[in-house]
C-alpha cells in the first residue's frame, strides 16, 4: 500500500517541490563555487600586487643605503681637521694665536 507522500509524488503534486529543492541546492552550490573562484582570483591578484610593493620597497631601500654611504663619506670629508683648518685660514682669515692672546685657565 502506498503512503500519502508516495501518492502525492506519483500524482505530480510533490514533483514541483522536489524540483525546487534541487534547483535551490544547485543554486547554493553555484554561489559557493563562484565565491570560491572569486576569492581565489582576488587572493592571487593581491599576492602579485604585494610582490610589486615588496620589490618597490627593496629598490627604495637600496637607493637610501647608497645615499647613506655617500652622506657618510661627505660627513667624513667635511669634519676632517685638515679641511676645517684650511677653511678657517683661507675663507675666514684666521691665524695661529699670538702668545699674548693665549690665556691659561686653571
Amino acid at each position: 500500500m502506498d503512503t500519502l507522500a508516495e501518492a502525492k509524488i506519483q500524482s505530480g503534486q510533490g514533483v514541483r517541490w522536489r524540483g525546487a529543492r534541487e534547483y535551490f541546492l544547485i543554486l547554493c552550490l553555484s554561489i559557493c563555487l563562484g565565491a570560491g573562484i572569486l576569492l581565489s582570483v582576488w587572493s592571487g591578484i593581491a599576492f602579485i600586487n604585494m610582490g610589486y610593493e615588496i620589490r618597490a620597497f627593496e629598490q627604495r631601500e637600496g637607493e637610501l643605503l647608497h645615499l647613506n654611504r655617500e652622506l657618510e663619506i661627505e660627513k667624513g670629508m667635511l669634519t676632517s681637521p685638515e679641511r676645517i683648518e684650511k677653511v678657517a685660514r683661507e675663507k675666514l682669515g684666521m691665524t695661529d694665536p699670538r702668545p699674548d692672546q693665549i690665556k691659561v685657565i686653571r
